[in-house]
């Protein structure tokens, strides 16, 4: 009869119509977005995805559309559940007074000591930074010098500043020279050089190269969460 035929005619345009939007492989949706796929990831704790969503409403990427409250509440959120990065970003909101924040040193040393910890050389020197310019020469001290141990190179001249300046000994500044190199020659790993092959295998230093690239493989994480959660 006419109704089943409506029907069945129906139903073959609604498959028409997912076959045309989905992978002709695994039949995911194609028409969602790659910020879609780092928010769901992101609702579901992950870090670097929560980072990478802060970074996406803060900017107005990968379909998402631009909006800084969003993008403060995931660098928040991230940060709280480890990402250095965002944690770094915050530091520099508070800096600089982005995002529609009132500039503030003290939230900033906050988020740059924790991202210090966290695993964020740099953090150390902006650390650093601030206590110089709030006359805390201990704190400027021990900072860059934290981050020069940690193998950030652009402390050095810092450090080499405060050897000039008496604030640090002869010792203490070969010391932290030699633990610096240390710290270079361990990030210059079998490891870190195969993964910077593999980026210039994929694109070199081009965006679509690094965006498939991310640092700790984070693409095969993200093809295989999305996976599970059934993306």
């Amino acid at each position: 009869n006419r109704e089943e035929d409506l029907e069945l005619y129906l139903a073959r345009m609604e498959d028409m119509e997912k076959q045309l939007t989905s992978c002709p492989f695994c039949r995911a949706d194609t028409t969602k977005t790659d910020g879609d796929l780092y928010l769901k990831l992101a609702e579901n704790g992950n870090h670097k995805a929560m980072f990478r969503a802060a970074e996406n409403y803060r900017y107005g990427n990968e379909g998402l559309k631009q909006d800084g409250g969003v993008a403060l509440e995931w660098y928040h959120r991230a940060s709280d559940e480890g990402s250095h990065e965002a944690a770094h970003n915050l530091g520099l909101c508070y800096l600089r007074g982005d995002l529609g924040l009132e500039k503030n040193l003290a939230l900033a040393s906050k988020y740059f000591q924790k991202a210090g910890d966290y695993g964020s050389p740099q953090s150390f020197a902006l650390l650093g930074s601030i206590g110089y310019e709030m006359g805390d020469v201990e704190g400027f001290v021990l900072n860059v010098r934290k981050a020069a141990i940690c193998g950030f190179t652009g402390s050095l001249r810092s450090l080499m500043e405060c050897y000039r300046s008496g604030f640090i000994t002869k010792n203490e500044y070969d010391f932290t020279l030699k633990m610096h190199q240390a710290a270079i020659n361990e990030m210059q790993s079998d490891m870190r050089q195969r993964h910077e092959r593999e980026i210039k295998k994929r694109g070199g230093n081009t965006i679509e190269g690094n965006k498939a690239a991310l640092c700790g493989n984070f693409c095969d994480e993200l093809e295989v969460m999305t996976r599970r959660l059934g993306m």
